[in-house]
C-alpha cells in the first residue's frame, strides 16, 4: 500500500517556533539588559507549551492518516528519534566535554566553583539516564546536564504515547487524547508547585497536555471553513498575537498558567489558514530560517550561556580591566549575571545571541538535518 501525500508545511508556523525559540534563549539568558524584567521574558518558558501543542498539531498532521492505514509505528518512532536524538547526543557530549575540562583545569591548579562531577545536575549517573532519554521523566530530582533536553525525553514518550493510540479503534483513540489532557492538566494543577513550570518532575504530564490540545486542533481544523477574507484574518491574527503577549506577560507562575496549551492552540487555530497580513509579515526570511533551525537553537543555548559566555566574560574582562557582572548579581549563590548597565547588557545579549544562532545553524546543518535525511533513505 502506498503511503499518503505528506500535509502540505504551513510556514507560518516555523516563523512561530523561531520565535518561541528566542524566548526561551531569552528567558534563560543570565543578564540584565532592556526588557529582561517584562513579564513576556521572565515567563518565557511558557513558550515551551507552545513547542508541545505545535508538535502534537504537526504531528497529527503528518501521521494520522498514515498510522491509520499501514500501522507503521515502528518506523514512526524510528524517524521521531532520529529527528531528537543525534542534536540531544551531541550537547550531552558538549556538556561532559566542558565537565572533563574543568577537571583537567582544576588539576592544574585553576579555579572552580565546585568540582566537577560532583553536583547531582552533572552527576555520572544522569548520563545514563540521559542516554535513554528518560532525564524528564520523573527519575531526578532536578535538571540535568544540557537542562532543556528534559523536553525531548518527554518529547519522545508522548510519540509513544501517540503511536500506541493507533492500536486503538478510532473512538477508542480520541477519547484516550480527551481523557489523557484532562488527567495532565489535573495532576499539574494538584501537584505541581509552579504549575505550568513542570519540568524533571511533572514535565511528561505537561507534554502531554498540550500534545493533545495540538492534536485536537488539527482535527479542528478539518471542519473549519476557510472563510472570509485577508481583513477579516488579520484581526482574528492581530487579537491572537495580542492575547499570547498579554497572556503570557501575566500568566506565568499562576494557577492560570495551565491554560497556556488552550491559548496556543487557538492561536494555532486562527493561523493555520495563513491567510491574514500578520502571517505574511512573519513569514519573512529571517524567521523561516530561525524556524527551522529552532530545534538545535533550543538544543545549544543553554551551552553558550553557560559554557562559552562566562569563560568569554572572563577573558575579555582580563584583557580589558572592565568588571561586566551586573550591580543586581544575588550575594553568594546563583548564576553570574552580566550586563553592569542596560545598555552594556543589550551589547552582551546581542553577541551571545548572534554567536548562539551561528552555533544552532551549524548543528542543524552537519548534524540535525543531515543524519534525519539519512535515515529517511534508509526507510527508518
Amino acid at each position: 500500500m502506498s503511503n499518503p501525500a505528506p500535509a502540505a508545511r504551513i510556514e507560518v508556523f516555523d516563523a512561530w517556533r523561531g520565535i518561541a525559540a528566542l524566548f526561551v534563549c531569552l528567558f534563560h539568558f543570565p543578564g540584565i539588559y532592556h526588557g529582561s524584567e517584562s513579564g513576556l521574558v521572565r515567563h518565557g518558558y511558557l513558550f515551551v507549551d507552545f513547542f508541545f501543542v505545535l508538535s502534537g498539531f504537526v504531528i497529527a498532521q503528518a501521521y494520522t492518516r498514515r498510522l491509520a492505514l499501514d500501522k507503521g509505528i515502528g518506523s514512526f518512532l524510528r524517524l521521531r528519534l532520529a529527528r531528537l536524538y543525534p542534536v540531544h547526543l551531541v550537547m550531552l557530549a558538549a556538556f561532559i566535554a566542558y565537565e572533563l575540562f574543568q577537571l583537567g583545569y582544576g588539576l592544574i591548579g585553576g579555579d572552580m566553583a565546585t568540582a566537577p562531577f560532583t553536583e547531582k545536575e552533572r552527576s555520572p549517573i544522569a548520563i545514563i539516564t540521559n542516554l535513554f532519554l528518560l532525564q524528564g521523566m520523573g527519575v531526578h530530582d532536578s535538571i540535568t546536564w544540557n537542562g532543556p533536553s528534559w523536553s525531548i525525553s518527554t518529547e519522545f514518550y508522548a510519540y509513544v504515547f501517540f503511536a500506541v493510540s493507533f492500536l486503538l479503534r478510532p473512538v477508542w483513540r480520541y477519547s484516550l487524547y480527551v481523557f489523557a489532557s484532562c488527567v495532565s492538566l489535573l495532576v499539574l494543577w494538584r501537584y505541581s508547585d509552579d504549575f505550568m513550570d513542570a519540568t524533571y518532575d511533572f514535565g511528561y504530564f505537561r507534554n502531554i497536555f498540550g500534545f493533545c490540545i495540538g492534536i485536537g486542533c488539527y482535527h479542528l481544523t478539518k471542519a473549519m471553513p476557510r472563510t472570509g477574507g485577508v481583513a477579516y484574518h488579520s484581526v482574528l491574527e492581530l487579537i491572537a498575537l495580542v492575547v499570547i503577549v498579554m497572556f503570557v506577560g501575566v500568566a506565568g507562575g499562576t494557577s492560570f498558567s495551565l491554560a497556556s496549551p488552550f491559548i496556543f492552540g487557538g492561536a494555532l487555530l486562527l493561523y493555520w489558514s495563513e491567510a491574514g497580513l500578520v502571517s505574511r509579515l512573519l513569514n519573512n526570511r529571517f524567521l523561516q530560517v530561525l524556524g527551522k533551525i529552532s530545534f538545535a537553537l533550543y538544543m545549544v543555548h543553554k551551552f553558550i550561556q553557560i559554557a562559552i559566555l562566562p569563560n568569554a566574560i572572563k577573558v575579555f574582562s582580563k584583557i580589558t580591566g572592565l568588571d561586566l557582572k551586573s550591580p543586581a548579581q544575588p550575594e553568594g549563590a546563583g548564576p553570574v549575571l552580566f550586563g553592569p548597565d542596560l545598555w552594556t547588557g543589550d551589547v552582551i545579549l546581542g553577541v551571545t545571541l548572534i554567536v548562539t544562532i551561528f552555533a544552532a545553524w551549524a548543528l542543524h546543518v552537519f548534524v540535525e538535518n543531515p543524519l534525519y535525511k539519512k535515515a529517511k533513505q534508509r526507510g527508518w
